[in-house]
């Protein structure tokens, strides 16, 4: 029950710390980095979190202080997989980083050759005849793809929070 307490918490806690509502995130934090810190350090973990940072960078703007990124979330549950894509925004400034996920919606649903209807991406479970999938299923998916997207944010904060940039003297 303790345990069942402080998970209820902790999502409790994170969505208010997050700004996450309706799947859009935001946080804005300080940290003691230079603009140009922010953005090369932003750089490495797009290029770390994405398999190929070229194909997902959509805005790079270092003087404006902006890094767009399109990602894509593959979900498969039994024979059926659905493609959630998304967009972040990583805004800094000197001392200062915003990151912003938005745009979550779903792109593709297959089981084999035969496409299914997308899944309306909300809290509320839209039915069956609107999705294919039971209720339960429906909330696993969308638990699914909050944890990842929330993972993306997290990951953000501890990697500029713990990166440092090395000199050349090496």
């Amino acid at each position: 029950m303790k345990k069942i307490l402080l998970i209820i918490a902790g999502l409790f806690c994170i969505t208010l710390t997050f700004g996450q509502n309706n799947f859009e995130w935001e946080k804005v934090d300080s940290v003691a980095k230079s603009k140009d810190e922010i953005y090369s350090i932003t750089k490495m973990y797009i290029g770390e979190m994405w398999k190929s940072a070229k194909d997902v960078i959509q805005n790079d703007d270092k003087e404006g202080g902006i890094i767009m990124v399109k990602g894509l979330n593959i979900q498969s549950k039994m024979s059926t997989t659905w493609e959630f894509a998304y967009t972040v925004k990583f805004m800094f400034k000197e001392k200062k980083y915003r990151i912003v996920i938005d745009n979550v919606n779903c792109e593709s649903a297959r089981a084999g050759a035969y496409n299914w209807p997308l899944l309306a991406v909300g809290e509320t479970y839209p039915g069956y005849g609107k999705t294919s999938v039971s209720e339960k299923k429906y909330f696993d998916i969308m638990t699914t793809l909050k944890e990842e997207l929330q993972s993306i944010v997290d990951g953000y904060a501890k990697y500029l929070n713990n990166s440092k940039l090395k000199s050349s003297d090496w």
